[in-house]
């Protein structure tokens, strides 16, 4: 039978060993979180992109509904479009850790490049023209929002947010 000071040392030494795996486990998972400042301006970047994209959304829905139902008031998205990269470049350039920053400089520079892709095909085009100008924005359009999309989902990523992209 063992003596109380050995069951006592026996209790001590699990209880230890318990509380090392503990730790190591709350250690471990504690690392996983975003540790630099850079990801709270990350979280807001995302949560405007995302309000302003819905916000432009609705106009061309509106747009589209007034095509259709011959009461054609088009509100030009063009200077939404311009307002969300330029707000996308603030939130990217006022984070201070680099590696962040970095990600977030891609995902403006890529804001700018959808920006720009709007606006080239903002100017009226000639009735003969219409149709592959069409085809050309839709194309452009779509391959510039992949991109802008991918270097989102990658800032996401490096600040452990979930994306809200169907796709994915």
């Amino acid at each position: 039978m063992m003596s109380r000071k050995n069951v006592l040392l026996a209790v001590s030494a699990v209880l230890a060993v318990i509380v090392l795996a503990l730790g190591g486990v709350y250690f471990t998972r504690s690392s996983d979180a975003p540790v630099d400042a850079g990801c709270q301006t990350t979280k807001d970047l995302i949560k405007y992109s995302d309000d302003k994209m819905a916000d432009i959304a609705k106009v061309i829905k509106e747009n589209d509904e007034g095509v259709t139902n011959d009461r054609y008031e088009h509100q030009d998205t063009t200077p939404m479009y311009r307002e969300w990269a330029d707000k996308i470049r603030n939130y990217a350039d006022s984070i201070s850790d680099s590696e962040t920053k970095a990600e977030a400089s891609t995902v403006a520079g890529k804001a700018d490049d959808l920006a720009k892709v709007q606006e080239k095909y903002s100017a009226p085009v000639p009735d003969a023209q219409l149709q592959q100008a069409a085809i050309e924005k839709s194309n452009d359009l779509n391959k510039a929002w992949d991109a802008y999309k991918a270097a989102e989902n990658r800032l996401r990523n490096k600040c452990h947010m979930d994306s809200n992209d169907p796709k994915l």
